[in-house]
């Protein structure tokens, strides 16, 4: 059986409880926006969760430094080779974490990620029914064998809704950074007295993290964290970082992430300034270094674009044609180097 719908006609909440009502077993996909969230059934009860921004139990306790740094590294790679010990177990021998403590964390993970979901009032949604192995899915989460009951987990959500739409309204893009300055991180010591959880939100926000990771490495839940977030940014106490500044970092080599995790952060400034040179640029040096050469034939060709705007037409003529070099039959390209050489007098485009 498959079914679908549009959650503004027919809330999440309604399908997840009809999913239990009639113990269901399958994925329930939420797709909104730019996000996929999926979330396998049996027999009416979520088993695990996955979403399309690179969901992992390990990826979390990595980023929340719960487990010291150094156990963390010789379980992760204990981990690599073991076949039935589960990364909990591994570092639980280690004496990095107790395990019940560490399964406690697992199921908190996803039900953060439960509620979050939930609380979509837009997107597409889509159910087929087929027995789920929960070891397609995350592989901690699945060694866990955690079943949740639906009605378990919609109070809380029904009771976040609200909440989750006021923060969403407030917050840009995740791959977007922010920066607090230091002169407004003093003035928030004083506004954050009894609040450390804002104050240690407000002190990862230096610059040099996306909004994602900001959430992502705070030392308490998604939703707190998220909270905090929305307002330092509605506020204007975090304001973005511009691009040219983005462009410096990866130029001086302060960006030490690799070239894909760069690109998601630079295409989300240049949604803010699409006229950015020095961002078209770099994106389209990046996209290349990763193997994209039709994208990367595409941000030569705007960056072409904006410097016919300003006349510069010689660099124009240039940016186009190392854009036809890596695509070829793009005829909209080609037109725009006749057009550009046509504007100079030059009969000979090529």
């Amino acid at each position: 059986m498959k079914f679908q719908g549009d959650a503004s006609a027919i809330p999440i909440m309604d399908v997840v409880q009809n999913l239990e009502a009639n113990r269901k077993s399958g994925i329930l996909t939420i797709r909104r926006g730019q996000e996929v969230r999926r979330l396998p059934f049996s027999d009416g009860a979520i088993i695990s969760y996955d979403d399309n921004a690179g969901f992992s139990v390990l990826e979390w306790f990595r980023q929340k430094d719960i487990i010291p740094p150094d156990i963390f590294k010789k379980a992760e790679r204990r981990y690599r080779r073991a076949k039935k010990k589960t990364f909990g177990e591994i570092v639980a021998s280690l004496g990095g974490i107790e395990l019940d403590a560490y399964l406690a964390h697992v199921k908190s993970i996803v039900l953060e990620m439960l509620y979050e979901t939930l609380s979509f009032r837009k997107g597409h949604f889509e159910f087929e029914e087929s027995e789920v192995d929960p070891y397609e899915f995350d592989r901690e989460v699945a060694a866990s064998k955690i079943r949740i009951p639906v009605r378990s987990v919609l109070m809380e959500a029904a009771r976040r809704m609200d909440t989750w739409e006021a923060i969403r309204r407030s917050l840009p893009s995740q791959n977007d950074i922010y920066r607090v300055t230091p002169s407004d991180l003093q003035a928030l010591e004083k506004e954050y007295h009894d609040n450390p959880i804002g104050m240690s939100v407000a002190d990862l926000m230096d610059g040099t993290r996306s909004i994602r990771e900001v959430i992502a490495t705070a030392p308490v839940g998604r939703f707190t964290a998220s909270q905090v977030v929305a307002d330092l940014v509605s506020r204007k106490v975090a304001r973005p970082v511009d691009g040219d500044e983005l462009v410096q970092q990866v130029e001086s080599g302060s960006a030490s992430e690799d070239s894909s995790r760069t690109l998601v952060r630079l295409k989300a400034a240049l949604e803010r300034e699409p006229g950015n040179q020095g961002l078209l640029l770099k994106v389209a040096e990046l996209s290349l270094a990763v193997g994209q050469k039709d994208e990367a034939a595409v941000y030569y060709k705007l960056l072409a674009q904006s410097l016919v705007e300003q006349g510069r037409l010689d660099e124009a003529k240039i940016k186009l044609r190392r854009s036809l070099e890596l695509n070829g039959r793009d005829i909209g390209t080609w037109q725009k180097l006749y057009d550009v050489t046509e504007q100079e007098g030059d009969l000979d485009p090529l």
